[in-house]
């Protein structure tokens, strides 16, 4: 990140100090899980890949989350033959169509693959939640925490965060578990999304607190 945009953010934290916008942290509820949040190929190894950074660090986050008893829930984006003709996203971006159902673009990477018990889902829209079922499958289940991982920190991960406070989750954000393409985006979106949205935590503190969640319960 920028000096410059160092500079921005703290001007934008000091607007939010004069008019009392206060930042909580929320932590754990009563039961957490994990939220990987397109992970697969085309965006870790592929044409559009952010990298494998953020990849590992996950790894070593749902190691932790499984051994204290939690699953993890992981996102595809994928379209079907047909779906150009009926998902505006793909018309504003095309390149999403290289995410064919059933092809290796959508396959979840290799270094985080899902483990039985697991549930990948497959969506159409920025958000794991928008027409995913996701939200009433998470609630039925007692799940009102999740440790959010994934691509890309400014858009899927993003929106994936607003709805998921929307649908009153207590969002975690495990900072070296997300990546974008770009750097400033990717901070602004960390900004945005601790002050508004989400707790953000290190993956550390996210380590720690796996550790204590799994001590309580």
């Amino acid at each position: 990140m920028t000096t410059d945009t160092d500079a921005t953010l703290a001007a934008i934290r000091a607007i939010y100090d004069s008019q009392h916008i206060r930042t909580k942290q929320l932590g754990f509820g009563r039961k957490a899980a994990v939220l990987v949040v397109d992970f697969q190929h085309l965006y870790t190894r592929g044409r559009a890949s952010t990298g494998l950074d953020a990849v590992e660090a996950t790894a070593t986050l749902l190691k932790a989350a499984r051994a204290a008893g939690m699953r993890a829930i992981y996102t595809v984006v994928a379209y079907a033959p047909g779906d150009e003709e009926r998902v505006l996203w793909t018309m504003k971006l095309p390149g999403l169509l290289d995410n064919r159902t059933g092809s290796e673009a959508v396959q979840v990477d290799p270094l985080i693959a899902p483990q039985p018990g697991d549930s990948v889902i497959e969506k159409k829209a920025a958000s794991a939640f928008l027409h995913t079922g996701l939200a009433e499958a998470l609630k039925a289940e007692g799940v009102d925490t999740l440790l959010v991982c994934g691509t890309s920190t400014s858009g899927c991960v993003r929106a994936s965060v607003v709805e998921g406070m929307g649908q009153d989750f207590r969002m975690i954000v495990v900072k070296e578990c997300v990546s974008d393409r770009s750097a400033l985006l990717h901070e602004v979106a960390l900004f945005d999304m601790g002050s508004k949205y989400a707790d953000l935590v290190t993956l550390d503190e996210a380590l720690a607190a796996i550790a204590a969640h799994r001590q309580a319960a």
